[in-house]
């Protein structure tokens, strides 16, 4: 590949902009909220709560990759009261 031909990631640092992602992973969630799994699985759409998540998987297959979303992350965190 040429060095000098642009990247992805050099004209994202270039224009000093960051792209957040649309979908986290469960570990990056829990990063991102300070808190534990069993914590964060209590709040996932699939038991009722407000965190969209979506589960990626083969047909067929039990086990997936789930992903939560990073909006609706967001949101769930602004809703608690500040003080």
């Amino acid at each position: 590949m040429d060095e000098n031909c642009p990247t992805l990631s050099n004209s994202i640092e270039n224009t000093g902009q960051t792209i957040r992602p649309e979908w986290l992973s469960i570990a990056q969630s829990c990063e991102y909220l300070h808190m534990g799994k069993t914590s964060l699985y209590s709040y996932l759409d699939i038991n009722g709560g407000a965190i969209r998540t979506v589960n990626i998987r083969k047909r067929g297959c039990i086990k997936g990759k789930r992903l939560v979303s990073y909006d609706s992350l967001r949101t769930f965190v602004n809703g608690f009261d500040s003080t």
